[in-house]
Formats: structure tokens, sequence, C-alpha cells
């Protein structure tokens, strides 16, 4: 249902975007299309948190950091890849480079949720966690490309950047569609754990 309530406001945008502020000739930016656009991703991180719960609810503490360290881990270098260039390059009022920054900000945390979640499954996800993970960061990418040229004054519309958001909301309704699994996973506490945060520690570090 949540995850419904995500598509439903990035579809809102969109077609707000599309039918509307993209005939007018300056449209403002932020718009009404951006706020829907943003909304959609609390909703989102309610439901990975839900089906966190409801999967993983016997996981021990130490697998839960680990999840941590490589959700952070994933946030570290996607934000300092992405994030000197979007804010160095970036022109315009405080509202919309906030917005700018908004975006990746909100994909980023998204994904420390995906590799939380992969992490927790002990790198099993199943269909479902593995078809959020892939519609997830097809968007993440989409919206890092778009203000990375946005930033730099080269994006194009109409060219294959444009395909993956809806590509990647379908992927994602996709993982919506997938049957609840009523199994709870349990991950056992290996000689795996002290390899696992060491490897992206030392990534987050570089």
């Amino acid at each position: 249902l949540l995850i419904g309530v995500s598509l439903l406001r990035w579809t809102a945008g969109d077609a707000l975007w599309t039918f509307w502020l993209d005939n007018v000739a300056n449209p403002p930016y932020p718009s009404v299309a951006d706020g829907l656009y943003l909304t959609m991703y609390p909703a989102t991180y309610v439901a990975l948190l839900l089906l966190m719960r409801s999967q993983f609810r016997h996981v021990g503490a130490a697998v839960w950091l680990d999840g941590i360290v490589v959700g952070l881990t994933t946030a570290a270098i996607g934000a300092g890849l992405v994030f000197p260039a979007v804010d160095g390059a970036s022109k315009g009022t405080v509202s919309q480079i906030a917005v700018n920054l908004a975006y990746p900000l909100g994909d980023f945390l998204l994904l420390v949720f995906v590799a939380l979640g992969f992490t927790l499954s002990g790198w099993r996800p199943g269909r479902q966690w593995l078809l959020l993970g892939i519609g997830i960061a097809l968007s993440a990418c989409a919206d890092m490309i778009f203000a990375y040229q946005e930033a730099h004054g080269t994006y194009v519309a109409g060219r294959i950047l444009d395909t993956m958001w809806p590509a990647s909301m379908a992927v994602i309704a996709l993982a919506a569609w997938q049957p609840a699994s009523c199994k709870v996973t349990r991950v056992a506490l290996d000689r795996y754990t002290i390899v696992l945060p060491a490897v992206f520690g030392a990534l987050a570090l570089a």
C-alpha cells in the first residue's frame, strides 16, 4: 500500500510536469511537481522499514550493525562522487539549490535502506527485495545523472535518460506485486561478519 502511495505521488508529479509545466515557457522551479516527486520518498522509507520488521525480526544486533555499515558506505560513495560536482556548479536561489540536492539525498537514503535489507537477508534477498533494489538504483542513477547534467547545462530532454525514471517505477511496481513471504529470514553469525564491515569501512575511507 505504501509503495503504491509512493508510485501515485510520483505519477501525479510526472503528469503535472508532462501536461502542464512542460508546455510553459518559463516553468517555475521548484514547482508543485517537485513537491509531489519528493513526497514519494517518506512513503518508500516507511514501506522498506515495515518489510524489514516483518522479514528480519530475528536478526541479531551484529548483523544490523553490518547492514548499517554497508548502507552508510553506499551513501558515502554516492555523496563523494556526486555532491561536490552538483554543489559546486549549482546556480540559482537557495530553494532551487536545496531541491537540486534533495533528490540525490533522498536517493542515497533509499540506497542505504536497500543495502541494509540485502545485508539482513544474508545477501539472499529474494525477488521482492531484488526488484526493489534494481528499481531504486535505477531511479537514483537517473537523478544523479540529471542533477550533474543540469548543474553543467548539458541536459537535453527526450533522450535515454528520460526513460530511466518510468522504467524504475515499473520495476518498483513489479516488486510490490510479488507475493508476501511468510518466511522469516534468520542470518547466522559467522566469520564473515568481521569481513563485511572491514571491507565496506575501507571503501568508505577510500
